[in-house]
């Protein structure tokens, strides 16, 4: 009886943080990446740019507003884990819905613990991969804001590392939506 809602509750917090992770490049990231001017062509370098300390405290508040994708990916990872081991065991189905999944139930479940791998993946990759450029990029924007020296070319530098990091992510948090929502529809 809980299934259906197990399998949504998956299938939607899949979709919500494959939306979120991919609104970071869409839409944040190029405001803290690039000098605004280089972004039009050609060039305007009269653009009012941001400063890096500027660019900083964007990243940061990014990067505070994403907290909810790793929570995101964990609820997905368990609701569809938990779908994919309690459902389709035989027996006689009781609405149309667990039938209609019963079908090629074997082909569904792996690309369901395949969608809670990937996207559980990304609570892992963020804690051990992406981190440390966390931890970095913050003391350098506490240091940028508090009016001491930093180096811009290093905070550049951390900012496009942490830019290239996020992309896997999309990769990860969009694939494992596309498989869950290919294992409901299509299979």
């Amino acid at each position: 009886m809980l299934a259906p809602v197990t399998a949504l509750v998956g299938l939607t917090c899949s979709g919500l943080a494959s939306g979120l992770t991919l609104a970071y490049p869409l839409l944040i990231n190029t405001h803290f990446i690039d000098q605004q001017g280089a972004m039009i062509s050609p060039p305007a370098p009269w653009v009012a740019n941001l400063s890096i300390a500027q660019r900083l405290t964007l990243w940061e508040r990014a990067f505070k507003a994403g907290f909810v994708v790793p929570a995101l990916s964990l609820v997905t990872a368990i609701a569809l884990t938990t779908f994919a081991l309690q459902s389709g065991r035989g027996g006689k189905a009781s609405s149309s819905l667990p039938q209609r999944l019963a079908v090629r139930w074997e082909t569904r479940k792996k690309l369901l613990l395949g969608s809670a791998a990937l996207t559980g993946s990304l609570l892992v990759f963020t804690l051990v991969f992406i981190r440390p450029t966390n931890n970095k990029l913050m003391a350098l924007r506490v240091a940028a804001n508090n009016k001491e020296a930093i180096n811009a070319s290093q905070a550049e530098a951390l900012l496009s590392h942490w830019t290239r990091l996020h992309n896997v992510r999309v990769v990860a948090a969009f694939s494992g939506f596309a498989l869950a929502l290919y294992s409901f529809v299509c299979v």
